[in-house]
């Protein structure tokens, strides 16, 4: 079963690595397999072994670079 999308992103933009930048997003385009994290309050939440060409419904505004080991990582948000 695929995922539905409901809406399409209005703003985007690449991840800048190395500086866990607050950016506000709605979904992730992961470009390389790897893992994501994602600050939640004080903790974070990682998603591990995300493939290459995935989408991550998920609202969030920090990417945790000390954790995070996927790259090519584009926001999305709507």
């Amino acid at each position: 079963m695929g995922m539905k999308v409901f809406a399409s992103g209005m703003n985007f933009g690449a991840r800048t690595p190395g500086s866990d930048t607050t950016q506000k997003f709605s979904a992730l385009y992961v470009g390389t397999t790897g893992n994501v994290a994602i600050k939640s309050g004080t903790t974070d939440v990682v998603f591990a072994n995300v493939q290459a060409g995935s989408f991550l419904p998920i609202k969030g505004e920090v990417i945790d670079d000390g954790l995070t080991t996927s790259t090519n990582i584009v926001w999305l948000d709507w």
